[in-house]
């Protein structure tokens, strides 16, 4: 027989011998049981926290959310900031899947990307691979400035050089008369008086006395062609 149950049960039982065919005194006795407990596997999940060096950071805390498979309830479960260490540690996780999340981030860092976390039969996995030793956080990018454009100066073009043309020389024409010669006039020579005191050259005088004798026989000349014309 079986008797449905949900907390501590006595049974009550009885025990009789039989000895050459005759049957003993019954005795009547009890047993105590218990509620029955199932205890189911839990998983772990432990690692450090460090930089893009390698080198532990403090600062840094985590938070595991997700539904157990055994009770069908979410669960939460949260650790402390980091120390010098870097080390993080989940124990008793129920079986279930969850998503493990950077809730702080060590100052000047990036905070990770989230992950899935699966406990079954006590075994831990992360996004369906056994989880690393670390978890590494990385620098925030610093931006790089942007140099300022140097203007460049405008060129300004030199002007072209404007070509110079130089006239051909006109053609004679040859049927044009040829100039005719100017003819000069000779000026009559002037007589110089000589004065007192003249120191002139003596060329001067002697031009002079021809000049003197040339005119007075000039005169001579003309009074006798007056008296044969008489």
């Amino acid at each position: 027989a079986s008797v449905a149950t949900n907390g501590q049960t006595t049974l009550k039982y009885c025990l009789m011998s039989e000895i050459d065919g005759r049957t003993t005194d019954e005795v009547i006795k009890t047993a105590d049981f218990v509620v029955p407990t199932v205890k189911g596997l839990f998983g772990s999940l432990s690692f450090t926290k460090v930089d893009e060096k390698g080198n532990a950071l403090s600062g840094a805390a985590f938070t595991l959310t997700g539904m157990a498979t055994g009770s069908g309830k979410e669960m939460t479960i949260t650790t402390e900031a980091t120390d010098s260490t870097g080390a993080v540690n989940f124990g008793a996780i129920p079986a279930g899947e969850y998503t493990l999340t950077e809730t702080t981030v060590p100052e000047g860092f990036v905070a990770m990307e989230p992950v899935s976390v699966k406990v079954s039969y006590g075994k831990t996995t992360v996004n369906g691979e056994a989880p690393a030793n670390t978890i590494v956080n990385n620098p925030i990018a610093t931006a790089t400035p942007v140099p300022t454009p140097t203007e460049t100066p405008e060129v300004t073009p030199a002007p072209a050089p404007t070509a110079t043309v130089t006239p051909a020389p006109a053609k004679e024409d040859s049927a044009s008369p040829a100039p005719s010669p100017a003819i000069e006039s000779t000026p009559a020579p002037q007589t110089k008086v000589a004065q007192t005191g003249d120191e002139s050259h003596p060329l001067i005088w002697g031009m002079l006395l021809v000049f003197s004798a040339v005119g007075f026989a000039t005169v001579v000349v003309l009074k006798k062609r007056k008296m044969n014309d008489k």
